[in-house]
């Protein structure tokens, strides 16, 4: 017994003992003086943040924590672990890849767990749906651990997170948003997509330079956007190809077979247009001309397009469209001016190009017939003609009708020919031919001596306004008159002064006859120059032509009064002029001359060169009336040249204009005696015998009929 209770006494003892080394022990040991592991238990309340990941720092919160104690993720030991009282901070490990509780030990014994958190896995990026982002559209990230992402950025751009799963982020791209890296980032830590996120800016279209192009050309497009690879460029439907692309610009070429149409981009199907479609011109295709071509005369061109061709030429020469020909976009006929001689090809000038044929076409100037003049020989067995005209050659071949004709002379402006038999007197036609170039046939009437009409149709022309006479006809017309009053002054004052026998005074009736012709085609060569010319100041260049063939008429009306007309009348003998020689086919012709001047004056108000046409006569200051009265006048002053007696005058007077009709007879008697009576009171005044006034003036005995009845009316 006693055994006993010595054990236990000494038992209590040790107990004591013990106690008291621990209380020393727990002394020595700050914070938690006083108290003992089995006094304090360890509570665990919080834990911040509430959602964490490897490698995160986390504060655990709570009570009874002691220095030693040992905090674990799961399996895993946290590390840099600081224990206070009420708070422990750790740092979970980078291996953690998971965690459900949160564990606290002292030494080998489970003091405390926490699972009121959640631990984020590390967020993983895969791929975008789609691989690129445009602006205003949403994109889906795809990867793993998403649902714990907190920020999101491109670049440098933090974006707004639309909707977000564990596989997947959504978030719509916004404006001015640039390629860069796709960056994911929350509690778990932070993730990259491989490759950077492509932002892709929908191709826009601005300007079209130039706006209007042919086939072939190429065209600037500026714009944005057009980098993309695989960018396409159209026109219409048609695509096109691009070079020097840049982001803003690019260089396309224009297909032979384009029509047009907008310019459309397009990227990844996203499509931009111009604002006005890119005009390509229609090009002019000169497939076919003719080798050979007289001039004047037309040409066909063959082709296509050839309708909106502006303006066509053969070297320098500008060739006019013939608009009574049946032209078309395939085919189109050329008027060839006078006088052409070349060898080119022909070119269709559109928009400021040129398209030429393929092959040169030979333009050889066509001889030309302006005028034919004939005339048989003493036995009737054989004809002379005369011919006018231009581009003649020495190979000139000349046909009447279907007769080839036998040339004596060939210049380059007239020939002349025979035939055998005597002159035709029906119209007929004379064609010139230079090799394989045919000029046009000449129509002419024989009656008409070689001039274009006869003096009756001349008059009936002149009279009813039908003026159909070419500038060309009136110049052969002015040749013609040229070679019928050859001489000088001098040579027709001494025909008329030689007047004295039947076949002279024949002769200068024929003269004056001729003379009165011509005035009458000169004035109808007037009126039909003036009614061709333009009625306005600004068409006096293109008057210019016209205005020198008028210069030629009048210049021509000219010469026949002062130098044919007017010497040979003026010294007429008296035997000429005693009911004689008939000289009242000219004053016929000058008084129908005058009424037509005063009723049409085509000419009045236009201009050629620097000059206004107010009348044609008047332009070189020519007066046929006043020119006609000093031919007349001068004929009549050689009746009774020393006489004074004005009964013997007024007979003279009467007999000498015995054809002139009894108006003009009477206008002449006194236009003569007041030209006498100016002569009288500068000389004698002794009137003769029978100047009484009650003497009856003697008329002549021989009176003609007022019409026209002359040689050759």
């Amino acid at each position: 017994m006693k055994c006993r209770r010595k054990d236990a006494i000494l038992k209590k003892k040790l107990a004591v003992t013990i106690g008291l080394f621990a209380l020393l022990c727990a002394a020595s040991r700050p914070g938690i003086a006083g108290d003992t592991p089995a006094m304090q238990e360890v509570q665990v309340t919080a834990v911040s943040p509430a959602i964490f990941g490897a490698d995160a720092t986390i504060s655990i919160n709570g009570s009874g924590f002691v220095e030693g104690d040992i905090v674990s993720l799961d399996a895993v030991t946290l590390e840099s672990i600081e224990i206070k009282a009420n708070v422990i901070s750790a740092k979970v490990p980078a291996k953690a890849k998971k965690g459900a509780k949160l564990i606290i030990k002292r030494g080998r014994k489970k003091l405390a767990t926490f699972s009121t958190f959640t631990f984020a896995k590390a967020p993983k990026v895969l791929r975008t749906t789609p691989l690129f982002g445009t602006p205003g559209e949403s994109i889906k990230v795809v990867g793993d651990n998403l649902d714990s992402v907190e920020k999101l950025s491109v670049g440098t751009t933090v974006i707004i997170i639309a909707d977000k799963q564990k596989k997947s982020i959504s978030f719509t791209v916004p404006a001015g948003l640039t390629t860069g890296e796709l960056t994911v980032s929350g509690p778990g830590g932070s993730a990259t997509l491989k490759k950077p996120l492509e932002i892709f800016y929908p191709p826009v279209v601005g300007a079209v330079q130039p706006a209007a192009v042919f086939p072939g050309d190429d065209v600037t497009v500026t714009g944005n956007y057009f980098e993309t690879k695989g960018i396409k460029f159209s026109l219409g439907k048609k695509q096109l190809k691009a070079k020097d692309v840049t982001a803003t610009k690019a260089t396309i070429s224009i297909p032979k077979v384009a029509k047009t149409d907008v310019i459309r981009v397009t990227a990844r199907k996203k499509s931009a247009e111009s604002q006005s479609p890119l005009t390509v011109y229609a090009v002019p295709a000169l497939n076919v001309a003719p080798k050979l071509a007289p001039s004047p005369g037309t040409i066909t061109i063959k082709g296509k397009n050839l309708d909106v061709v502006q303006q066509w030429s053969i070297g320098a020469k500008k060739l006019e469209v013939d608009t009574t020909a049946k032209n078309s976009a395939k085919q189109i006929s050329l008027r060839l001016p006078e006088d052409l001689n070349i060898s080119d090809k022909v070119i269709g000038t559109y928009m400021n190009r040129q398209f030429a044929a393929k092959k040169a076409t030979t333009v050889a100037a066509a001889p030309q017939i302006g005028a034919v003049q004939l005339k048989n020989d003493a036995a009737q067995k054989s004809c002379e003609y005369t011919v006018y005209g231009k581009n003649f050659t020495s190979k000139t071949a000349f046909q009447l009708g279907k007769k080839k004709l036998k040339s004596t002379r060939i210049t380059d402006t007239d020939a002349i020919l025979t035939t055998k038999g005597a002159c035709s007197t029906k119209y007929n036609q004379m064609s010139a031919q230079n090799g394989a170039v045919k000029g046009a046939a000449y129509t002419f009437n024989p009656a008409a001596g070689g001039y274009t009409f006869t003096p009756e149709e001349t008059k009936a022309a002149l009279t009813a306004g039908k003026i159909e006479y070419s500038p060309r006809q009136i110049m052969s017309d002015i040749s013609l008159m040229n070679a019928t009053f050859q001489g000088t002054s001098s040579s027709f004052e001494s025909k008329g002064k030689a007047a004295t026998s039947t076949a002279a005074q024949k002769e200068v009736e024929q003269v004056s006859e001729d003379v009165g012709d011509a005035l009458l085609r000169l004035a109808l060569a007037e009126q039909a120059v003036c009614t061709a010319m333009q009625a306005d100041r600004k068409a006096a260049k293109a008057n210019a032509e016209l205005g020198q063939v008028l210069d030629e008429v009048v210049k021509k009306e000219s010469h026949l009064m002062k130098n044919v007309l007017i010497p040979l009348w003026s010294r007429l003998p008296q035997a000429a002029m005693a009911k004689k020689v008939r000289l009242n086919t000219v004053d016929d012709e000058v008084v129908l001359i005058d009424s037509v001047d005063k009723k049409r004056n085509p000419c009045a108000n236009k201009y050629y060169g620097e000059r206004l046409v107010a009348d044609a006569t008047k332009t070189a200051s020519l007066d046929l009336n006043a020119l006609h009265e000093q031919a007349l006048l001068g004929a009549l002053s050689n009746l009774s040249q020393n006489s004074t007696n004005a009964v013997v005058m007024e007979k003279e007077l009467n007999d000498a204009l015995w054809s002139f009709s009894s108006t003009r007879r009477t206008y002449w008697v006194a236009k003569a005696k007041t030209e006498a009576g100016k002569v009288q009171k500068s000389g004698s005044t002794t009137v003769g015998k029978g100047a009484g006034r009650n003497k009856r003036v003697e008329k002549s005995s021989k009176q003609k009929p007022t019409s026209l009845t002359g040689k050759g009316k």
